[in-house]
């Protein structure tokens, strides 16, 4: 007679199985609390806990499950069984005091207060203190984004907006270190943003009626010129919640999410305003329409685009477009007449290339930065911070093959006029057949 002998289980298999059990429910309750922050708009707070929790996307809740759903479903069953509900939550107990001991010091007396002395003084007589008192403590100023939970915008959204608002919370930037110092050059540009910007945001009370904010800015100029560095500039100054936006966020596969997600972009906007949203290669997105071979969607995007410029479902705040643009003359009329203010971003003058070759090599050129503003006439700031690379990248080449040889690796950022010259050879600009063309666009079609 055959049959299947139950043998006991070995305690060593007893506690694997226990352990495999434990660490199986920690991981479920540690992808809940995960799924819990995300529909509660804590992104910040999801992302740092998928982090130390090194959570990966190889699970996922289910969607019929949730904390909440087992919360209910707990407190139905303790009602049931106990007749009263759960206690989840009670109040903090105060910190114990420690009492004190025996031989516990008793505390000096503070020294008496001098007596001032008060003398009396011609009333001519002026009394001015030595030491400054201190001044009343400005409050710092708290940005929209850290002030408004995204919970409360979200209220009872579908699982579908949740999703975009998820997106585009990824594009808000935070206020970079980058100041208008930092920018050499550009002091027309800098004070047409300062007063499309900057200042209305700061003294809203002046920019009302016919003098009301514009809605959008475009800096077109040829590759290199500063356009994206001026806007990272402007979110810093104006404390704008920054959302830098990039067309593959707002573009998708699928019929409709387009035209859902800039509607969504403009809500967010409008939430936390003041708000810029900062659009790099506009042309991408807002070409010119009745083009040949345009797609359906394209065109549905452009005029959601176009229609949430506008404002007509009227929100409320400042909701800004600042855009950036290599080849201003595709972008579609209709949104170039939403881009109030047209502004150049020419390339560098003489004087300007001269403080960046100071700027990259720290004063290394001395008295020849002259000669090589000379030599680079028509080469853009970014052409520029090349030449010194690769003019430091000279010195580290002769340093690589002695490497690892018992030679010290310590590089040197000295550079000799003759290394940047051949740097300058080398490096040919790209910008410099553009910049003409872009003048003639700006006299026919600029604003600024």
């Amino acid at each position: 007679m055959s049959g299947v002998i139950n043998r006991p289980m070995s305690q060593m298999r007893k506690m694997e199985t226990k352990d495999s059990l434990f660490r199986a429910r920690k991981r479920i309750l540690r992808y809940l609390v995960h799924s819990f922050l995300k529909n509660e708009g804590l992104f910040h707070s999801a992302e740092t806990l998928a982090e130390e929790a090194a959570l990966t996307g190889e699970y996922e809740v289910c969607d019929n499950i949730d904390l909440d759903i087992i919360m209910q479903d707990y407190t139905s069953y303790y009602l049931s069984r106990f007749n009263k509900p759960p206690q989840f939550l009670r109040p903090a107990a105060p910190a114990p005091r420690r009492p004190p001991t025996r031989h516990a010091r008793p505390k000096p007396e503070p020294p008496p207060a001098k007596e001032t002395l008060e003398l009396e003084l011609p009333d001519t007589f002026t009394i001015t203190p030595l030491v400054k008192q201190e001044s009343e403590t400005i409050p710092e100023y708290i940005p929209a984004i850290e002030r408004k939970p995204l919970s409360a915008f979200l209220g009872k959204a579908s699982p579908e907006k949740k999703a975009f608002v998820e997106a585009l919370y990824q594009d808000i930037i935070r206020p970079s270190g980058v100041s208008w110092d930092d920018i050499k050059g550009l002091e027309a540009a800098k004070s047409l943003l300062m007063e499309s910007v900057v200042y209305p945001v700061r003294y809203p009370e002046v920019f009302t009626g016919l003098l009301e904010p514009w809605r959008g800015v475009l800096l077109h100029g040829p590759p290199g010129t500063g356009k994206t560095l001026l806007a990272r500039a402007v979110a810093a100054e104006s404390r704008c919640t920054f959302f830098n936006v990039a067309p593959s966020t707002i573009v998708t596969k699928w019929r409709g999410d387009s035209e859902r997600i800039v509607k969504v972009l403009f809500e967010m906007a409008s939430y936390y305003a003041p708000s810029i949203i900062f659009v790099d290669e506009v042309e991408t997105l807002a070409s010119e329409r009745g083009g040949a071979g345009e797609h359906e969607a394209s065109r549905r995007l452009k005029a959601q685009l176009l229609t949430e410029l506008d404002g007509v479902s009227g929100r409320g705040g400042i909701v800004f477009l600042l855009a950036n643009s290599n080849m201003p003359w595709e972008i579609d009329p209709a949104m170039l007449r939403r881009l109030e203010k047209r502004i150049h971003i020419p390339l560098p003058d003489h004087k300007t290339r001269a403080e960046l070759f100071t700027l990259y090599l720290s004063g290394a050129v001395g008295a020849h930065v002259s000669e090589l503003a000379s030599r680079t006439e028509g080469y853009s700031g970014s052409d520029i911070k090349l030449v010194c690379k690769e003019a430091l990248m000279s010195g580290v080449r002769k340093m690589l093959p002695n490497m690892g040889r018992g030679a010290p690796n310590q590089r040197k950022d000295r550079v000799d006029l003759s290394a940047i010259l051949t740097a300058i050879e080398k490096t040919k600009p790209v910008s410099k057949n553009l910049a003409k063309r872009h003048e003639e666009w700006q006299n026919e079609t600029g604003c600024s």
